[in-house]
């Protein structure tokens, strides 16, 4: 088995196996939104009158993004 040195970013050397199995991570995609998504969050903002009503719709909206994309991942 031949070992070879790798330096990793913060340049400590790490000993690899070359037959180790290195994990190709896939590059994160940008999610893509209608116009018409955009337009409704648009609108339900504008009928937020009581303190902090726009940052729960924000956080609302982020968290079914989120769980939608975990979703679609699986």
């Amino acid at each position: 088995m031949k070992v070879n040195q790798a330096v990793s970013h913060n340049g400590s050397h790490q000993r690899m196996n070359k037959e180790s199995n290195l994990e190709v991570v896939p590059k994160a995609q940008r999610r893509h939104f209608s116009a018409q998504y955009g337009l409704d969050i648009l609108a339900e903002a504008d009928h937020c009158t009581e303190r902090g009503a726009i940052g729960a719709l924000l956080w609302r909206e982020a968290e079914g993004i989120t769980r939608q994309t975990s979703q679609e991942s699986m």
